[in-house]
């Protein structure tokens, strides 16, 4: 028996699957992860919000979290009151907590390891980010913006599809921590065009990224396969 159907969860994964692996576009079809968007449900003004940057991730080497601790050190520079949580563990945390005491900001960086209230946490945050240096389609930027919560992260992997630039967030080259710090400053000082990101990334949580949406597109396609 031979494949019928490649199924991959990004446009850019398609494309490695075309480009890389030379899988026939006669066999691809592209179908994004969803999440229940009951779970994650925007909490008051994003607007309102105390200047705080989140990211709930691993703290692993792909992540690139050193290069998100020196930009948020580029932040404290102009917006001292700013405060940076990081939610999650991994194989890098302790040298994340001597990153971030070494560039002197340990005491506005908040390490909270791993959670179970993830939508709770989320609630807090004026902005959410990634630093990533490769993704797939992250299911994190899915449930923040669920959430509600604007995005500043990496332009890599499936980022771009979720984020759908400047609509739903703001997305910078990777590697660029000067260019980090000036979207996470750019909406911090900027209010109203968070809340307007805010109600963008709920919408397209919804109507892109949703459990139902996901579990019809597979049960579509495995109908067409039963029907051949």
């Amino acid at each position: 028996w031979g494949t019928e159907v490649i199924v991959p969860v990004s446009d850019d994964a398609a494309n490695v699957a075309l480009q890389v692996e030379s899988i026939s576009p006669k066999k691809i079809l592209r179908i994004w992860n969803g999440v229940d968007m009951d779970l994650y449900q925007p909490t008051g003004n994003t607007a309102d919000r105390p200047p705080i940057i989140g990211s709930v991730a691993r703290l692993s080497a792909e992540k690139a979290y050193p290069r998100m601790l020196a930009a948020f050190r580029l932040v404290l520079d102009e917006l001292p009151e700013a405060r940076l949580v990081l939610v999650g563990d991994g194989p890098c945390a302790e040298d994340l907590h001597q990153e971030a005491t070494r560039l002197g900001i340990r005491e506005r960086v908040d390490f909270l390891g791993q959670r179970a209230d993830i939508p709770d946490v989320l609630a807090q945050f004026a902005i959410f980010s990634l630093s990533s240096l490769t993704e797939g389609l992250s299911m994190t930027l899915v449930e923040a913006m669920a959430a509600g919560v604007p995005i500043v992260a990496t332009d890599v992997g499936g980022n771009r599809e979720i984020v759908n630039p400047p609509e739903c967030g703001l997305l910078v080259p990777a590697y660029d921590p000067l260019a980090l710090s000036r979207a996470y400053l750019s909406l911090l000082r900027d209010p109203a065009r968070r809340a307007a990101m805010s109600a963008a990334a709920r919408s397209r949580a919804i109507t892109h990224f949703s459990s139902p949406s996901m579990v019809q597109h597979y049960a579509d396609l495995y109908e067409e396969l039963l029907q051949k």
